[in-house]
């Protein structure tokens, strides 16, 4: 038994907190947090411990392996995502290596990529030199100010003998990079026929990279799921447990390949339709949240709820736009969560803005200096700290 993200839900429902109330308890983003609560990935020890203290309950309320790594605690089971227990699957098929042996070299493994991780900004200098020989501008391997900024936080982690990098100050001014994330992509780069780390999940600077995405055999990938890509994605990103289906397979009468395919397919569809329906009952509750909150706001601030209603209709994009930096992942947690009130200013409708840009076409200018989108943000930024209120029992 480990982590039980239904547990985390439970206790948060009745605590009366929200998703944003534990990003901001453990200092990670929201989207994070969605993946905590939809069993995609479990929290670190330290962020369960956070979460336990801000909900009064103890980690053990959510996961009876929990073990104190301060004290020097060592969980008996492994506290690691689907997708883990789904490479050490293919591990076992593949090399007849059990979770033991694994473990037993995980520091020795571990070790050389975080060596590895440590040169890359070496490599990266090489690599500059090389192109400047050859003739090529060796400040095009930068390519912008923040990420030659970045490219100093790099070197700053390196040199501090941080492997999994450092996150910038001001990420508007700095791109840094997460060094064992990208020593696992080129070290792959040669051996790229056996594993691919071409879809391994982003890992922002300065956490452990996980296994969602990693590819750890080409071949039995190929032979487990008959090149259906739907059904590798499902492996590799751990949205189903290859165990399960395993012993599912061995369980029935037909032993043969295709037979297993079945029994992925099923268990995939079977995962999928409990995840609608937990996303949509979780959608139901923010729609209920919503209506409450804005009946508060209502009340309490009717010239300002009208006023910012009447700009949400005249001036911002639809309900379900998002802006292109938002990926699959964020549009869908943005979906499930409407209490959010995720609305976009729709530039084409900012008069003052429109009319700069149809006088002095060459120009530049920003939409935040349209007195609507500034209004609009004040109108937000009051939302917010109401909402605060709100959340803590002013309703």
């Amino acid at each position: 038994m480990a982590f039980k993200s239904e547990l985390l839900r439970k206790k948060l429902k009745e605590a009366g907190k929200t998703r944003g109330f534990l990003a901001a308890l453990t200092g990670v983003n929201e989207r994070t947090v969605s993946r905590w609560l939809n069993d995609k990935n479990p929290p670190k020890n330290s962020d369960l411990e956070k979460i336990a203290n801000g909900l009064g309950c103890t980690p053990h309320d959510f996961d009876s392996t929990f073990a104190d790594e301060d004290q020097g605690g060592v969980a008996i089971h492994a506290h690691v995502s689907v997708a883990s227990h789904n490479a050490y699957e293919m591990m076992k098929e593949r090399y007849g290596a059990n979770k033991k042996d694994i473990m037993e070299l995980a520091p020795v493994l571990f070790s050389i990529v975080a060596g590895h991780a440590l040169q890359v900004t070496e490599q990266d200098d090489a690599l500059a030199m090389e192109a400047e020989r050859l003739g090529f501008p060796s400040n095009g391997l930068i390519g912008s100010p923040e990420k030659a900024n970045g490219l100093e936080i790099d070197k700053k982690a390196s040199k501090d003998m941080k492997c999994f990098g450092l996150r910038p100050r001001n990420p508007s001014k700095a791109i840094s990079r997460n060094l064992f994330h990208v020593a696992i992509q080129r070290l792959c780069q040669d051996i790229q026929g056996n594993v691919s780390a071409e879809h391994l999940a982003y890992t922002a600077p300065g956490e452990a990279p996980s296994a969602v995405g990693f590819i750890p055999d080409w071949d039995l990938l190929i032979k487990l799921t008959g090149e259906d890509s739907e059904l590798a994605e499902a492996l590799i990103k751990g949205r189903v447990r290859l165990s399960k289906c395993l012993e599912d397979h061995k369980a029935s009468s037909d032993r043969s390949v295709g037979s297993f395919i079945r029994v992925l397919r099923k268990e995939l569809a079977r995962v999928d339709n409990q995840y609608n329906k937990e996303i949509s009952e979780n959608r139901d509750e923010g729609l209920l949240k919503l209506e409450a909150w804005r009946a508060y706001y209502a009340n309490r601030y009717p010239d300002l709820a009208q006023e910012y209603d009447q700009i949400v209709e005249n001036h911002c994009h639809e309900d379900g736009w998002y802006p292109s930096y938002y990926d699959e992942e964020l549009q869908q947690l943005c979906w499930i969560e409407p209490y959010r009130e995720d609305r976009h200013i729709n530039e084409e409708t900012l008069p003052e803005y429109q009319a700069k840009k149809a006088e002095f076409p060459k120009g530049f200018h920003l939409p935040m200096t349209d007195p609507i989108y500034q209004r609009f943000e004040q109108l937000e930024a009051h939302r917010r700290k109401a909402k605060a209120e709100f959340e803590g029992g002013g309703q």
